[in-house]
């Protein structure tokens, strides 16, 4: 009897393992808070503005990214994709706001580099939505860069020492070279007309994901 009770049991943790192991991994989300300050426009001579309003240089921008830390790389030698990693972004001003939900990416990857010969230590947020011809459509790019010095192309860099997906943004401090831009276009690609903005990334920072 004790027998047959200790082969049900273990059979049935024996089924559980594996129930357990077949599930799909968890999305891990939390949110990485860029603040920005515009620089200016990538477009000066441009007549269009398909933002609720024109920028202007010094006004500052706040975009939040939900990411999903348990996302799985590409790796190509130092260079590694997350794609996918982007669920969604928040973009807002003091008086504006534009969200990017992710039934409308048409990508979001995470990008990082680790000593890297040409780029060093590098984390870049890529993003893009689904282009229409009747409606807005947006590209969003954040580039943070350590490219090494006083000599480029000799490593190791920080603050990377490998690949992996930072739980956690690094710190601003170790990247010298910091860029984002904004792009909104109105038309199919090849026959689209756009307006944008380039600017410089302050500051990023975790916060804890609301998104499920």
């Amino acid at each position: 009897m004790i027998r047959n009770k200790l082969s049900s049991l273990t059979w049935s943790i024996g089924v559980s393992i594996f129930l357990l192991a077949a599930l799909p991994a968890q999305a891990a989300l939390v949110n990485w808070r860029v603040i920005g300050v515009i620089s200016g426009e990538t477009n000066p001579s441009s007549t269009v503005n398909y933002f609720p309003r024109r920028l202007a240089a010094g006004e500052l921008v706040e975009l939040t990214y939900t990411i999903d830390t348990s996302a799985t790389p590409e790796i190509f030698g130092t260079y590694g994709v997350y794609e996918g990693a982007i669920i969604s972004i928040k973009i807002s001003g003091n008086d504006w706001s534009i969200n990017l939900r992710s039934s409308t990416l048409q990508r979001g990857a995470v990008t990082i580099t680790n000593d890297d010969p040409d780029y060093g230590d590098s984390i870049g947020l890529v993003a893009n939505t689904i282009p229409s011809a009747t409606k807005n459509w947006y590209a969003v790019e954040a580039d943070m860069k350590n490219p090494g010095g006083p000599n480029p192309g000799v490593g190791p860099w920080l603050p990377f020492t490998d690949l992996s997906m930072p739980s956690t943004p690094p710190n601003i401090g170790y990247f010298p070279n910091t860029v984002f831009y904004l792009t909104a276009y109105r038309g199919l690609p090849g026959l689209e007309k756009s307006s944008g903005y380039y600017g410089q990334i302050l500051s990023i920072k975790k916060e804890r994901s609301t998104e499920r």
